[in-house]
């Protein structure tokens, strides 16, 4: 019995059971029984009169394959040729992924989305354009994959801070073509990916992401129930779907009957928002326009998907029901009361 055989990831040691005993137990000087032809470095020894391993001075990385012959003239303890099979070998396997940015089962990539693989081995560039694919929903035919090199690539990995660790193998790829919005892709790590040793990957290995959503604009208010228009007393809400530079947002107003309500802008270093508020009071049974930049895009260059729905006109409600004593604490008395209370919209 040989172990591992096949295509095992990180190897550190080989084990080898014979159905006879082999050596004496407590020799000084106990041969190995194989001739072993493996790139990794390590050492033999018997366990017993009947088990034998060899351990590597670390664990295989990838890429590697180890041969273990049985040496010809190997018998048993009582003399007996050893019969069956004489060659065995196994190997680390082609270049796999361990880690990925973005990481796997992430439902917001952009639709010309970069991704950088961690892998375990250095692949051939050739078998990665020639094997990795990425799989769309809604597009029937195989999206290949281009690898970005030199500054481009150097630059991707400062701003993700992915450069640190450079004795990591790491692969730089995008997609050929847009992801549509909504979509699910899967990134194949397809087999025949090849090692610089010209070790292959035997099984495909998927990634699945989803792609984010269009750039839209969505209008919300505090209402006293869904038919009802915006309490006036309280913001009125403008949100988007993706960060939004604040060249464009600080153009965006809310239009009354006789008065322009503005933004502010919440923090003095903010270039990205992806909410603003209108704060009220606002005069109550009146109609608003939300006016917003006919060329606004968000952080990626998209155009609002929605810009149709703009101006948008909004309406305020009556002001709530009201009953309110003018300090925080007081008493009335039974016969002469003395502390006013406001009064609105209360029924009869």
């Amino acid at each position: 019995m040989f172990s591992p055989r096949g295509t095992v990831k990180e190897v550190r040691q080989v084990k080898v059971t014979f159905s006879d005993q082999m050596v004496s137990f407590g020799e000084p000087r106990l041969e190995e029984p194989f001739d072993i032809n493996c790139p990794e470095k390590g050492h033999s020894r018997w366990i017993d009169g009947k088990n034998w391993s060899y351990d590597f001075s670390r664990d295989i990385p990838a890429g590697v394959v180890c041969e273990f012959t049985l040496k010809p003239d190997l018998k048993t303890l009582s003399g007996k040729s050893i019969k069956g099979q004489r060659g065995f070998s196994f190997s680390t396997g082609g270049p796999a992924i361990k880690e990925s940015y973005p990481y796997d089962g992430s439902e917001y990539i952009d639709e010309n989305q970069i991704f950088i693989l961690m892998l375990d081995v250095e692949p051939k560039n050739e078998s990665v354009v020639s094997n990795v694919y990425f799989s769309v929903e809604g597009i029937n035919e195989r999206v290949g994959v281009r690898i970005l090199k030199g500054e481009e690539r150097e630059r991707i990995l400062k701003v993700s801070g992915r450069n640190r660790g450079k004795d990591i193998p790491k692969v730089v790829i995008q997609s050929r073509q847009s992801f549509p919005n909504n979509s699910v892709v899967r990134l194949i790590w397809g087999k025949g990916v090849m090692s610089l040793s010209g070790v292959k990957t035997t099984r495909d290995q998927v990634l699945a992401f989803k792609t984010r959503g269009p750039f839209i604009a969505t209008f919300n208010c505090e209402r006293e129930n869904p038919r009802s228009n915006c309490i006036p007393i309280l913001p009125m809400t403008l949100n988007f779907s993706s960060s939004v530079p604040w060249e464009y947002a600080s153009k965006i107003i809310l239009r009354g009957k006789n008065k322009v309500y503005t933004l502010s802008k919440v923090e003095e270093n903010t270039e990205f928002v992806d909410s603003l508020s209108f704060k009220g009071p606002f005069p109550e049974n009146t109609s608003f326009t939300i006016e917003i930049p006919e060329d606004i895009k968000d952080d990626s260059g998209r155009d609002l998907a929605n810009s149709d729905k703009f101006p948008l006109v909004v309406k305020t409600d009556e002001y709530p029901p009201l009953a309110k004593f003018s300090a925080r604490f007081g008493i009335i008395e039974v016969e002469a009361a003395v502390l006013p209370v406001t009064i609105r919209n209360i029924e009869p």
